[in-house]
């Protein structure tokens, strides 16, 4: 029979041997940085091209070790080579994933010059109605009433999101913001496009295991396992709004907000504007 240690003893070992294998980590010379927006589907990306070519993946840190290191990587506090140090295990990593890291593009190229990159742009509408579904944020929304606003606080990554702290990110109101954070994560795709496969998440999702094979051929990666089973898994909840046309969920004058923030720019990526 197995014995079952008590939950402090059982914290204690994970956090102990968690320590062991960051101290033991090296950070990796030529790993594959995915990259876009949050709620871009970069985790289910990320992980099914982990999961086909069986290469280690890191989905996510900042959130679990110090979300307040992008803003003082922003701020100029705090270097890129002080942040992987602070988090080897996870730069050790082959394919790593996590959306703030999108605005570290061009410092990342610097540092990892053997690094290749990955960068998924989904339709603006739908990547900020994914957003507000993460939150049950109705989408008729002029502003944030302050129950909701103090639900967002309970989470300090998301927080910074939507009051735009980091990136620098202004706008009228929550919509706004959020439509001029996905230009900031387009334009951060534009200063390293040369360096990028690029892939829109709407491509992807009508031919999953194709888009992943074709990942993997472009990164001189070999897919070694079947991922059929594995191709419509959640990895991230799914919005209950997500079968909506913009112009159903999004008030007029939200839907105008991100048309007119978001194109012409959008076009370049083959997305046409409502209305």
């Amino acid at each position: 029979m197995r014995l079952k240690l008590p939950k402090p003893i059982r914290s204690w070992y994970n956090i102990a041997k968690y320590r062991l294998r960051e101290w033991m980590a090296s950070i990796h010379a030529s790993p594959v940085f995915v990259l876009g927006n949050q709620k871009s589907g970069t985790t289910a990306i990320a992980a099914l091209l982990a999961k086909a070519t069986g290469q280690t993946a890191t989905l996510d840190f900042f959130f679990r070790r110090d979300p307040w290191e992008v803003q003082r990587y922003h701020e100029g506090a705090l270097s890129l080579k002080a942040i992987c140090q602070r988090n080897k295990l996870e730069f050790s990593r082959k394919i790593i994933k996590d959306p703030d890291l999108t605005f570290f593009a061009t410092d990342l190229v610097e540092s990892f010059p053997n690094a290749k990159f990955v960068f998924i742009v989904r339709n603006p509408y739908q990547n900020i109605r994914s957003i507000l579904n993460r939150w049950s944020i109705p989408g008729s929304l002029q502003d944030l009433p302050p129950e909701i606003r103090q639900g967002i606080e309970t989470s300090v990554s998301w927080r910074t999101i939507f009051e735009g702290i980091y990136p620098p990110t202004s706008g009228h109101n929550h919509v706004a913001t959020l439509a001029n954070r996905w230009c900031l994560a387009n334009e951060a795709y534009r200063e390293i496009q040369s360096h990028c496969y690029l892939l829109r998440y709407e491509d992807f999702c009508g031919h999953k295991e194709k888009a992943i094979a074709e990942i993997a051929s472009q990164l001189e990666l070999e897919v070694h396992y079947d991922i059929r089973k594995d191709i419509n898994r959640p990895f991230q909840p799914k919005g209950k709004d997500a079968s909506l046309k913009p112009v159903d969920f999004f008030s007029t004058g939200n839907l105008q907000t991100i048309t007119r923030l978001c194109w012409p720019a959008a076009n370049d990526f083959g997305y046409t504007p409502v209305g």
